[in-house]
């Protein structure tokens, strides 16, 4: 009985299952491992483990009953060591004064001149419990399990499916972020296409092509042309007050005047750019 004790004082969630014939003690207390008693079960009904033990032959659980130490193992349990058997007093004194009985019956009968043969009736060698019945109860009892096992699967697969759909929605969300964030970036592009194509386009870029226009064939043939306001507007061209005007006028930004002067870099430095824009200006005939 200390060993039972000890197993379940030394966890919580350590339990017992009693067992006589193939008969299990059913806990009122479970619905789940309905034939599992832990201390807490024990203490809520029969107020101690030693009361709980010494009133199972009340129950039906004589001398000879197992009881199967489990402890924990994930979701269900498991069963340690070999069963241990219950043997109760009363029972052995009753068994002793019984065989002492047969015993004096016996020497009776001998000295009587007669053996009594014993008798071998229908159930004769069954104690407490139809064969048949036994046998009901052990189906019954697997069958319980197996549906409990079975629940237990169902509600795992629940669980998976749930885990699915909200991957599955962190998934598309995961995407329309993808996608939007490429819009817009598709967008910012175009954009920037559209800003410099406006310039190339504007009246601005159009007077500074007519303006440069003039001067380009001198940069290609190697002649540096005189564009600059110079100390004084006396000493220079009709065209290069125009010049001059446009770019001091309101209209032109400085962003502007920055890309003027760049062009004007290039085209002084660099014979085949200059080339390549007389090009475009013939292209699109701009004189």
């Amino acid at each position: 009985m200390q060993q039972i004790i000890d197993h379940l004082d030394s966890n919580a969630q350590n339990a017992i299952v009693i067992s006589f014939q193939n008969m299990k003690m059913i806990n009122p207390f479970m619905r789940v491992n309905k034939y599992e008693f832990t201390k807490n079960h024990i203490i809520k009904g029969w107020n101690s483990i030693s009361a709980f033990l010494k009133g199972l032959k009340n129950e039906g659980f004589k001398s000879g009953t197992h009881v199967y130490l489990k402890k924990p193992n994930g979701n269900t349990s498991k069963t340690i060591g070999e069963p241990i058997t219950l043997q109760f007093s009363t029972d052995i004194n009753t068994s002793q004064h019984m065989e002492q009985q047969q015993t004096v019956q016996q020497n009776t009968n001998t000295q009587n001149g007669y053996h009594q043969m014993p008798y071998q009736g229908m159930g004769a060698n069954v104690m407490g419990m139809h064969p048949a019945e036994s046998k009901l109860e052990a189906v019954t009892a697997k069958y319980d399990d197996l549906k409990e096992r079975y629940d237990e699967l169902k509600d795992e697969y629940k669980d998976v499916r749930s885990s699915e759909r909200q991957l599955k929605e962190v998934n598309n969300s995961l995407k329309l972020e993808v996608n939007t964030a490429e819009k817009h970036m598709e967008l910012a592009l175009l954009q920037a296409n559209l800003s410099q194509k406006s310039f190339m386009d504007s009246d601005a870029m159009k007077s500074l092509a007519e303006n440069l226009a003039p001067v380009i064939p001198h940069m290609i043939s190697g002649q540096t042309p005189q564009i600059g306001m110079g100390n004084s507007h006396q000493n220079i061209s009709n065209d290069k007050k125009q010049f001059i005007d446009f770019i001091a006028s309101s209209k032109v930004q400085d962003l502007d005047v920055n890309f003027i002067y760049k062009l004007y870099k290039n085209l002084v430095k660099n014979k085949d750019f200059a080339a390549s824009l007389q090009g475009l200006l013939t292209q699109f005939n701009i004189t």
